[in-house]
């Protein structure tokens, strides 16, 4: 193997040569000596050691990109994050919007009756009634903060044995006003004799709502929204069909991703379905989607059966039921 080393020129010169040596033998394989074959390699060792300096320079300006990008990814993280609480702030409250609504509905009502009430049973009847559906709806208002802050958590809400068409009547009431001011029909099929599901009832009214909410949104005049019950294989299936826009295959796999919006231009948060989905899976069922551009969207929910025993309401517990 040549090796190399350095020379010095007649001229003084310090050159990079490579030597080789190979010896010099006689017929029996005596040595008689070396042959030495030097040659100047100052080119190559030169153009070796400025590619050697070149890509020095190239890693460390890699390094210094590398943080650069590293420095401008933690920025947009933290744009992110700020844009991401922004958007959770305006769904919660997107979703106290209708009880909210409902409460000033029944204020702005009960002032216009009272300026034509004359009795003062009638007044007292009225203040009942408009002060029963504050303290609901104000209540309801506390429930889907805490089920946000649930949902966001992870945690496992309280579930107890219900009648579906029950939830969904409670739903279509407080969708009411909403579904008059678009002009939009609401049609039901509830199916008689459900047995019940172990679900919470807030949580599912939640639900149905957002998915009314959006059937609407959808919608034109004088078109009509489904709400449909049935039981399907052990299962209760919840189903809100509408005759709107429709949605594009793409949309329909990305619909429950978080902040995810096809209304973007109108204040959509992208935080609803993907909070509807949560709970469906909190509750330990699916929901599904179907929809055909310009033809309409078909939400389904399946929600198993109560066990045997199923859990206990609230009232139930405190009422000390199912002791022995």
């Amino acid at each position: 193997e040549p090796i190399e080393t350095k020379r010095l020129t007649k001229s003084g010169e310090m050159i990079d040569i490579s030597l080789g040596l190979s010896p010099i033998l006689d017929g029996r394989g005596n040595l008689l000596g070396v042959a030495s074959i030097s040659r100047d390699v100052s080119k190559r060792i030169a153009v070796e050691e400025q590619l050697a300096r070149y890509r020095e320079h190239l890693e460390k300006l890699v390094e210094e990109r590398t943080a650069e990008l590293n420095r401008s990814q933690e920025q947009l993280r933290r744009s992110e994050r700020m844009a991401s609480i922004g958007a959770l702030a305006a769904g919660i409250a997107h979703e106290i919007n209708n009880p909210v609504g409902a409460m000033l509905l029944a204020a702005q009502n009960a002032q216009e009756r009272s300026r034509t009430l004359t009795e003062v049973e009638e007044a007292r009847q009225l203040l009942e009634r408009v002060a029963e559906k504050v303290i609901t709806n104000a209540k309801r208002c506390g429930q889907i903060v805490k089920g946000v802050l649930q949902f966001a958590r992870q945690e496992v809400t309280e579930k107890w044995p219900n009648d579906v068409n029950t939830v969904v009547r409670g739903s279509l009431q407080l969708v009411g006003e909403s579904v008059r001011k678009r002009g939009t029909i609401i049609e039901t099929d509830l199916a008689d004799g459900l047995p019940t599901a172990t679900l919470n009832p807030i949580e599912i009214e939640q639900v149905l709502i957002n998915l009314i909410d959006n059937a609407i949104n959808a919608s034109g005049e004088g078109q009509r929204i489904g709400v449909r019950t049935r039981l399907v294989a052990e299962m209760i299936e919840l189903s809100v069909a509408d005759e709107g826009a429709g949605m594009t295959a793409e949309e329909q796999q990305r619909i429950f991703d978080p902040f995810f919006t096809t209304r973007i231009q109108k204040g959509g948060t992208g935080l609803g379905l993907s909070i509807v989905h949560g709970i469906v899976e909190g509750h330990g069922g699916s929901i599904t989607v179907e929809s055909h551009l310009h033809q309409g969207t078909v939400f389904r929910i399946l929600l198993p059966l109560a066990g045997d025993g199923g859990g206990l309401s609230p009232a139930e517990k405190l009422n000390g039921a199912g002791e022995e």
